[in-house]
């Protein structure tokens, strides 16, 4: 079955990397899923203790942890990330991946006027851009944190991870 079959590539993947770390002279203890490393890294033991979420964004996608009492109980990974807003500025307003890049990081910084003078449609951009997050936090986040309640996550919301970073992100969430 579809399940088996990528459960048993994992594992293939997993033993892989323990073997090529060991014959590159490591001790590899074991894996982490990335959403809980990066979650590790972003917040106080005090934030996981009394309860918060942890939402990374990253290129690919997003990661999300839900901490109670210290513990991670609930590790989700949503397919969306920084790297589908550059694509779909890249693709609608035809430019290359490098300059739509360039544009995701400065966009709700740099003077409109010098951003007009390199012949982007602002307008078209922005829109790009917020309905990209709204299909992240309107859709996707707000349907995997359904059930949750914010008395049970007195910490809040902690956004890390590159996409977390850009310029402006406040005022479009």
């Amino acid at each position: 079955s579809g399940r088996a079959g990528a459960a048993r590539r994992g594992r293939r993947r997993d033993d892989a990397l323990f073997h090529r770390g060991r014959a590159a002279g490591l001790e590899i203890r074991g894996l982490i899923l990335k959403p809980l490393a990066a979650s590790l890294g972003a917040l106080y033991e005090e934030e996981m203790r009394s309860g918060c979420i942890s939402i990374c964004i990253g290129g690919g996608t997003t990661g999300i942890v839900l901490y109670r009492g210290g513990r991670a109980f609930r590790v989700i990974s949503i397919p969306i990330g920084g790297d589908h807003i550059k694509n779909d500025l890249a693709m609608l307003l035809r430019i290359s991946l490098a300059d739509a890049e360039h544009l995701k990081k400065r966009i709700f910084t740099a003077p409109e006027e010098v951003l007009r003078r390199e012949g982007i449609d602002l307008e078209f951009a922005y829109d790009i851009i917020v309905a990209r997050i709204e299909e992240l936090f309107g859709v996707q986040v707000h349907d995997a944190l359904a059930e949750c309640t914010p008395q049970s996550f007195p910490n809040g919301i902690i956004l890390s991870g590159g996409v977390s970073d850009m310029p402006g992100l406040d005022e479009v969430l």
